[in-house]
């Protein structure tokens, strides 16, 4: 179309040519400038032409090539799907074939789990059927034997005893019924006897025989009246094992020549009761009143006898192992005479005006019990412990103390001799007859200087030069002086322990050690193990002149070091030391513990509350205390209290109406003479020293009690603490309320042994959430008051995880509950006692009760004298009388025992 165009325009030229051939050159011009302009446009036209079909046909190859593209594009995507939809479909046949074997396995395993269930069903209802047939057929068989003997009372006339045939035909039949009854079902044959007076022994009426009769687990309150009165009632030459007979009142009962095995008479009261050659074996009398009563001939082994009173009892040639007499009350007694007392406790019994003459008190542990006016000629208290023994106007001849401890003992008004004496363990601050105190020799070798000794014969040199020489104020008197001239010497002397100190027979034993001394003398007492490495050090100087040391089981000797050291300038002064002497208290136990009283399981106490410190609202004067937390009572009823928000403890003696600053008080803050919210104090014995949680200083601190101590010395520090106890070991443990543990430390050690908790928060059985009060026992179990999880948990001595207490079934107001637990107290019988904060009230839990007894409060919250308003601390005095700190109210209240 274009080259036509272009030729159509060829042929129009040459005519015109022609035509115009003539004319002249401006026409030609003319004619030619009229030509170029349509040249122009068409060249222009023509380019404009050939750029869009070369842009045309560039398009068209960028089209093929996207159409390209597009394609392997779109089959690569539909590969992918393909391959996509292959993978999923057999990813769904394996996860069909998963689904359809978990089926056919929940069904195999439904159907099995459905077959136990199904033979468990049917073994319950099986042992179901043959607990009824066995009740049917016990039941059948009591009353079968209770028709036949009624038929045998009517015969002869109410009394089986009265024909012998009818006797000999009753004891078979009874004999043969107890075999084959259960517990429950004998019960009911003794008290059917016994209400048909076929058990009742008088003189013209005795009773039936039913020796050699074999009982278990009988508990005679279903066979008492009233579930609480037995009389005249005749059990002779029977077997007992695991009887019960708790709270019977019993009188003129016989058990002679009876066995018994684990059996239980507490709180118990007992008159006329016949147990002469009896055997025994875990008997628990506690709290038992017992009157005219006879163990003559008997033999008692593992019995406990705490806290009874015995009034004309009889223990004549009897044989006693391991009987425990603490705190009981023995009145009027027939006769102990030629008893044998094979390690029993004895602790404050009252053996007052008794006849114990030729009897054997043989590893007995009687420390503070009471043989005033007691005739005990020709006896034997070898090995025993009668430390604060009472032997005031007592028959002592010919008694032997060989290897006694007799600290403290008083002998007032005896003809004790010193014979007798020196066979003793100990006799350290004993009294005689005339009122004057014996002392054990002094342990160390030339303790006293003598200048007539060579100073090498006992003591060993180390350095510089010590000598004896008379004192300038008492020429008869001789001191170890640093020669003049010298600036410093040492001496030392050990001492051996194997032949003074036996650490099984005496465990809880301490050295009293003291000296004299001038200033730049020190003395100090080390422990030593056998890799000859000191464990343990005291030291005395100047300023302070005696200290005492618990004997551990690893110290092989006792080392005395003496050190003098002189500045030059000050060498001609006399330096000295003198009078330095060691002795041994066997059995320290008590020395530095808290006194755990003994209550009895039926102990009540008064329901309203006595005020003791406090309540005279929120402040800091000294009659105010502002949020106490913890606090510790010591033998003399003095408290100590952690008086919270005044940053402060202060101590309270019973009956002041005003309480006294001693540690603290110097407002909140982190020096060594301020506290910051304390939450605990206890009191250290031995070093007449309080020990203080100082909770928000995350520090325990030590404060002396002597007059004048101005601060505290850290303990443990970087510690969140709460709770604080110390166990018979002198071990200090502690509650963290951050790491959710309790550690015990030695005193000295500041990282401590996890001994409960220490696994992070939880509720687990070894997990612990926000521990606050703690209480270690004889045992150094640690019981602890898991406050979040609102229960009591109990940690044996080296145990994994804890044994819950009390609650732990969540927080609530019930008996088997608790609401945030706090103070603790566990007694002799191991019942244990807690402050329940939020629910106001004191519980008891038995040992291995499920639920809890309310003892005081539980009367809403209030300041009312039976109410509380939020409970901290809780502990008790000596004489089992209830402290409480009243939180919310700013006191702490007292609940006496009835």
């Amino acid at each position: 179309m274009v080259f036509q165009d272009k030729k159509t325009q060829t042929d129009q030229f040459l005519v015109s040519s022609r035509e115009f051939s003539g004319l002249k050159l401006k026409h030609v011009l003319k004619f030619l400038s009229s030509l170029l302009l349509p040249l122009a446009l068409g060249v222009f036209t023509l380019i404009i032409s050939l750029q869009q079909q070369q842009l045309a046909k560039q398009q068209r190859e960028e089209d093929r090539n996207a159409s390209k593209q597009q394609r392997i594009e779109d089959r690569e995507a539909t590969e992918r799907l393909r391959e996509q939809d292959r993978n999923l479909s057999q990813q769904q046949r394996i996860e069909d074939r998963i689904a359809a074997e978990q089926l056919r396995e929940q069904d195999r395993n439904s159907s099995q789990q459905q077959r136990i269930e199904d033979r468990i069903a049917a073994e319950q209802l099986r042992q179901l059927e043959r607990t009824l047939t066995n009740e049917r057929y016990q039941k059948e068989v009591l009353d079968t034997y209770i028709k036949e003997i009624g038929k045998l009372l009517e015969k002869n006339h109410g009394s089986l005893i009265s024909n012998e045939v009818a006797a000999t035909l009753a004891r078979a039949k009874t004999l043969n019924i107890f075999r084959k009854l259960d517990s429950q079902y004998n019960v009911h044959i003794i008290r059917f006897l016994y209400e048909a007076k076929q058990l009742t022994e008088l003189h013209e009426h005795p009773s039936l025989d039913l020796s050699t009769a074999e009982l278990h687990d009988m508990d005679f309150r279903d066979s008492a009246i009233n579930k609480r009165i037995l009389k005249r009632l005749s059990m002779t030459s029977i077997f007992l094992t695991n009887a019960t007979f708790i709270g019977i009142e019993m009188e003129h009962v016989n058990f002679a020549d009876t066995q018994f095995d684990t059996v239980n008479f507490s709180s118990a009261k007992l008159q006329h009761v016949n147990f002469s050659h009896a055997r025994f074996d875990h008997a628990n009398f506690s709290f038992t009143s017992l009157m005219n009563t006879t163990f003559s001939l008997s033999q008692l082994k593992n019995i406990n006898f705490s806290s009874t009173r015995h009034e004309d009892v009889d223990f004549r040639f009897a044989t006693l192992e391991n009987i425990d007499f603490s705190s009981s009350q023995l009145k009027n007694d027939l006769s102990y005479t030629q008893n044998l007392f094979l390690g029993c406790a004895l602790a404050s019994a009252d053996f007052s005006v008794t006849r114990a003459s030729d009897t054997d008190f043989q590893q007995v542990y009687c420390v503070a019990a009471r043989f005033n006016k007691t005739d005990l000629s020709s006896s034997c208290f070898r090995q025993s412990n009668a430390k604060r023994a009472l032997f005031i106007d007592a028959d002592l001849t010919d008694v032997s103390f060989l290897d006694a401890n007799l600290y403290k003992a008083n002998f007032s008004e005896t003809t004790v001799t010193d014979e007798q004496l020196r066979s003793a363990l100990s006799i350290q601050n004993a009294v005689l007859r005339n009122g004057t105190l014996v002392h054990d020799t002094n342990l160390i070798n030339n303790g006293q200087a003598d200048c007539n000794i060579p100073l090498v014969n006992h003591w060993t040199l180390l350095t510089g030069n010590i000598i004896t020489m008379k004192s300038d104020n008492n020429t008869s008197n001789c001191r170890f002086v640093l020669q003049a001239l010298n600036t410093s010497a040492s001496m030392f002397q050990r001492l051996n322990l194997s032949k003074r100190w036996n650490s099984t027979s005496w465990s809880y034993t301490q050295v009293v050690f003291s000296a004299q001394m001038s200033p730049n003398v020190s003395i100090e007492l080390r422990g030593i193990n056998v890799n000859d490495s000191v464990v343990a050090r005291q030291a005395l100087s100047f300023n302070k002149e005696n200290v005492t040391m618990i004997l551990r089981k690893d110290m092989r000797e006792l080392e005395i070091f003496i050190e003098f050291t002189v500045p030059v300038n000050q060498s001609t002064t006399s330096y000295w030391c003198d009078d330095i002497r060691l002795f041994i208290v066997y059995d320290a136990y008590g020395e530095f513990q808290q006194v755990v009283p003994d209550i009895s399981l039926n102990a009540q106490w008064a329901n309203n509350g006595v005020t003791v410190a406090g309540g005279n609202g929120s402040g800091n004067t000294i009659n105010q205390i502002s949020s106490p937390h913890g606090f510790f009572i010591d033998d003399d009823q003095t408290m100590v209290i952690a008086d919270f928000r005044n940053h402060r403890i202060v101590q309270w003696k019973m009956n002041d109406t005003n309480g006294q600053v001693v540690a603290g008080g110097h407002g909140r803050g982190n020096l060594l003479h301020q506290l910051n919210q304390p939450t605990d104090v206890l009191i250290e014995k031995e070093t007449d020293s309080l020990i203080i949680c100082d909770m928000w200083n995350l520090r325990v601190l030590q404060w002396s009690r002597r007059h004048g101590t101005t601060h505290g010395e850290i303990l443990v520090d970087n510690i969140n603490c709460w709770g604080l106890a110390m166990d018979n070991q002198k071990c200090l443990y502690i509650s963290d309320t951050e790491n959710d543990e309790v550690r015990r430390y030695q005193m000295g050690d500041n990282n401590g042994t996890v001994v409960a908790g220490g696994h992070e928060k939880g509720d687990g059985l070894n997990q612990l959430d926000f521990p606050t009060y703690i209480f270690v026992d004889r045992q150094q179990s640690v019981y602890v008051s898991d406050y979040v999880n609102h229960r009591v948990m109990k940690w044996n001595k080296g145990a994994a995880e804890g044994i819950t207490v009390a609650g732990g079934q969540g927080q609530g107001s019930a008996l088997t509950q608790l609401s945030y637990p706090n103070g603790l107290f566990v007694d002799t019988l191991n019942s244990l006692y807690v402050a329940d904060r939020e629910n106001n009230r004191v519980m008891r839990w038995s040992q291995g009760a499920k639920q809890g007894s309310v003892m005081v409060g539980g009367n809403g919250r209030g300041e009312g004298v039976n109410q509380f308003h939020y409970l901290e601390g809780l502990s008790f005095d000596r004489y089992g009388n209830l402290y409480v700190v009243d939180h919310g109210n700013h006191r702490v209240q007292c609940f006496s025992i009835q």
